[in-house]
């Protein structure tokens, strides 16, 4: 019933990155549902969800920023984005950026997060880039 517009903008050429597809996949359906309910919860009928995606070669990463112009976190939201917790159902919650940002850590990545009230949330996913791989000599020199 909401109609939520998604604008993907890509900088620069995009190399190749590390990382499983289907992981990397997951990374970001978490990342956007929550954009989508955070501009569900505004009741929102104009949403947005801004993606960027640029090779930052001074980090060799790339840097995919989604932004949403739904309700911003609070400053407590923000310091427990990772964290996983019960609901009063019982049933864990938060599991989803806690798994993101641990697969991502673990691949020499991260994410962040930047909300404010009145422009929404930003997160960000930086990815390494793979490394070409590195010509060998025969002859041993």
């Amino acid at each position: 019933s909401y109609q939520i517009e998604v604008d993907l903008k890509a900088v620069n050429t995009i190399p190749e990155i590390i990382g499983f597809r289907e992981m990397l996949v997951q990374v970001f359906r978490i990342i956007i549902k929550r954009a989508m309910n955070a501009i569900a919860s505004m009741d929102k009928r104009d949403g947005l969800i801004e993606i960027i995606v640029e090779h930052v070669e001074t980090s060799q990463s790339i840097l995919v920023s989604i932004s949403d112009n739904g309700r911003a976190m609070t400053a407590d939201e923000i310091s427990a984005v990772f964290d996983i917790h019960e609901n009063q159902q019982d049933t864990l919650v938060g599991f989803g950026l806690f798994w993101a940002n641990d697969y991502l850590l673990g691949m020499g990545g991260k994410i962040t997060v930047d909300s404010r009230t009145g422009n929404g949330t930003i997160i960000g996913v930086r990815i390494p880039v793979r490394q070409p791989a590195l010509e060998t000599h025969e002859g041993g020199n």
